[in-house]
């Protein structure tokens, strides 16, 4: 089979084009960055910008695609590069979007009204009527309308966070930045350390893209990404605390009583759990790492790879020390 795919040159997109070329498919990567890529053997690259595909076509190469797999549309301009170019030609497209398309999203946030949305989130769960918070650039509520508008044929992925290796994002530093600096003791908020947010990793979610990529469907189809099983924030920071042979606690407080520089904004009364059953199902997707095994290399390479801006910041553990003295008196 033969694939388009556009995006930028992350590791997802490394991931993604690893898998096509290594199951013998034909692959162009159209990539919107120029610098610090290599892609897989065989892949054809194209440099540019999603808006000037149109005026690309001689060197796209081909006629015809069998599917089309856009990684980072995030404004309506960029998908209509992507759709103008192969209106024709393109067999199928596939969509990356987001979870944080559900309302459920707005309710953490506070931006949707209402009780939380309970249980995990299907792909027919309620959507976000409003915007998304100032200062996130690109809805993907808007990218999946206009695909689902202008072209039957389109799979649109629902991603959750994605870790990794060379994770530039460092999703679980955050989690893991006491334990680095050696502290004995974790804080954490009650609410917090229940609240659950499915994450995905890397590799398994691309291996996602190719699956739908190479059962392409002949309407409109949705499906959630992520791992299976969902683990609470205080689980996940054991798992990561195992993996660094870490001998502390955490430390669960009423969060009416936490440090004002613990208290994270947001309802974590509202889950960000996703239903992944749908493409576990129809495309019998399953994941290729071990969850274990996949949060031991992303761990390990966040640890050895810490961005230096965050390295020797106060973080305010001279406050937290009387905090958990206070928590230790009140026991």
């Amino acid at each position: 089979m033969r694939f388009f795919v556009t995006g930028s040159s992350n590791q997802l997109a490394s991931h993604v084009l690893a898998g096509l070329s290594g199951a013998g498919h034909e692959v162009v990567y159209f990539a919107t960055w120029q610098t610090g890529f290599f892609p897989p053997p065989g892949v054809k690259v194209i440099h540019g910008e999603l808006e000037e595909l149109p005026y690309l076509k001689s060197e796209i190469g081909y006629k015809e695609f069998d599917g089309v797999i856009c990684l980072n549309a995030h404004t309506e301009a960029d998908a209509r590069g992507v759709l103008e170019t192969f209106w024709k030609i393109g067999r199928s497209f596939v969509i990356a979007s987001s979870c944080n398309v559900y309302r459920a999203h707005g309710r953490f946030h506070g931006t949707e009204m209402g009780d939380p949305d309970s249980g995990p989130l299907k792909e027919d769960s309620p959507l976000r009527g409003r915007a998304l918070r100032d200062g996130v650039i690109g809805d993907k509520r808007d990218i999946e309308k206009f695909f689902f508008e202008n072209k039957g044929a389109t799979t649109v992925l629902r991603l959750p966070p994605l870790y990794g290796v060379e994770d530039e994002r460092f999703r679980f530093l955050p989690l893991m930045r006491r334990i680095l600096d050696g502290r004995k003791e974790i804080p954490l908020g009650e609410s917090q350390a229940n609240w659950k947010w499915t994450h995905g990793y890397i590799g398994d979610v691309a291996h996602a893209f190719v699956l739908a990529a190479e059962n392409p469907s002949e309407t409109k189809r949705i499906y959630n990404v992520g791992e299976r099983n969902t683990p609470s924030i205080v689980e996940r920071i054991v798992h990561i605390g195992t993996i660094l042979d870490w001998q502390g606690e955490v430390v669960l407080a009423d969060d009416r009583d936490l440090a004002p520089h613990l208290r994270l904004p947001g309802d974590f009364s509202q889950d960000w759990v996703y239903d992944t059953a749908k493409i576990r199902n129809e495309l019998k997707y399953r994941e290729r790492t071990d969850y274990y095994e996949g949060l031991e290399w992303a761990v390990r390479w966040y640890a050895d790879n810490r961005p230096e801006e965050v390295v020797g910041i106060d973080y305010s553990y001279a406050v937290e020390d009387d905090f958990l003295d206070e928590v230790r008196v009140g026991v």
